[in-house]
């Protein structure tokens, strides 16, 4: 008779194991100042996303609330502005391929509103520069890359 319990739960320990040793050691080509740059950026982004919902948010309050004269800014506008908003916050807080084109756009709009506009444009810009590693199908996730830091702000790595 075997050893084996058949209601023993699966060995995912060892896979999940496995899957942390795999996305170590991608962060191991990275010194600790660059793995800074990219968990600084990484949390620019997410914060734009954040930033990008609410902004959704209060344009479609004020595209429900506004009324349609001709001195108004027009409802389609304003529900159109959310809209894009909307699809750059899912693309910040997702990062799938085009949500790095479609932030950097976003941030390049932000930026003709002086003065936080402005600001909250060119840090954007900078985040998302930074960030090549953050998009795509290939990305390197947050938590990761949080979970990397932690680890090298434990053992002093510097």
């Amino acid at each position: 008779m075997s050893d084996d319990n058949p209601y023993a739960a699966p060995a995912v320990a060892d896979a999940s194991a496995h899957a942390d040793e795999a996305g170590r050691r991608a962060f191991v080509e990275l010194d600790t100042k660059e793995l800074k740059k990219l968990r600084d950026a990484s949390l620019n982004i997410r914060v734009l996303g954040g930033l990008w919902i609410l902004g959704t948010t209060v344009y479609l309050v004020l595209g429900a609330t506004t009324t349609t004269r001709a001195s108004d800014v027009p409802l389609a506008g304003v529900l159109a502005v959310g809209a894009v908003m909307a699809v750059a916050a899912v693309g910040a807080l997702f990062r799938p391929v085009w949500g790095r084109p479609v932030g950097m756009v976003m941030c390049g709009v932000s930026l003709l509103g002086f003065p936080i506009g402005t600001l909250i444009g060119i840090l954007g810009m900078i985040a998302f520069s930074r960030g090549v590693k953050l998009f795509g199908p290939n990305r390197w996730r947050h938590g990761a890359i949080i979970a990397e830091w932690k680890q090298r702000k434990r053992n002093k790595v510097a």
